[in-house]
Order: structure tokens, then C-alpha cells, then sequence
């Protein structure tokens, strides 16, 4: 389910900003805030990217930038993989992320965080 911004001023005339999860057939103009006491707007999208680097589409589906980061280092990966071996194999001819030799193959690497030590 995508994520969603909604506003609404309580009785003060304070703007309040809030995100939520909605399906794309939910009625929006039913849409209470979280105390249950007002109506909510529905905000349009800011922009083409947003906070920490994210597209607004990842955005809305709740991707962290961890994951982004990760689907950046397979694709480089692969790309070293179909670079460096020999027209023919598999690893060349695979467009797959991961075959089952990365890191054993003295090409490729595999992603392992470093475990930091509780002192």
C-alpha cells in the first residue's frame, strides 16, 4: 500500500502534516485525522524526489535507502560479473543479479556488514 500525506488544522488554526498508508480505492474525502476529530486533505506530491535521496515512488511504498543501496550494488556487481568473464558462460551471458558465485569467484564480492563489537 502506498503512503500518503494528509493535513488538517485543528481548532487553534494549527497545521498539522501527517503520512499514512492507503489503498489507491480508499475514499479519501472520508479521511479522519488520527485523533479522529477532524477531516484531513489529501496533499499532493512536492516533487520528483524527496527525503534521503528516494524517489517519490519508493517514498510511498515505504523503501528504505538501505534497500535502495543494495539494489545498487547488485546491479554493479552483475555488471562487473558479465564484464569480466568470457563470452559463453553463464555468468557472462546471465543477466540474473546473483548466479551463485559471488564472492568465491575472486571477481565479485558479496555485501557483509561489519558486526561492531558491544564493549
Amino acid at each position: 500500500m502506498p503512503r500518503y500525506d494528509f493535513e488538517y488544522y485543528d481548532d487553534n488554526g494549527t497545521r498539522h502534516i501527517f503520512e499514512d498508508f492507503c489503498s489507491i480505492n480508499d475514499d479519501f474525502s472520508l479521511k479522519m485525522s488520527p485523533c479522529g476529530k477532524y477531516k484531513v486533505k489529501k496533499l499532493p506530491p512536492t516533487g520528483i524526489s524527496s527525503g534521503e535521496g528516494l524517489t517519490l515512488n519508493q517514498k510511498k511504498a515505504g523503501t528504505t535507502k538501505k534497500r535502495v543501496e543494495m539494489g545498487k550494488f547488485m546491479k554493479d556487481q552483475r555488471t562487473v560479473r558479465q564484464k569480466s568473464y568470457e563470452p559463453g558462460t553463464r555468468q557472462h551471458d546471465s543477466n540474473e543479479i546473483w548466479t551463485g558465485t559471488e564472492g568465491t569467484d575472486g571477481i565479485t564480492q558479496t555485501p557483509i556488514s561489519k558486526i561492531e563489537k558491544k564493549g
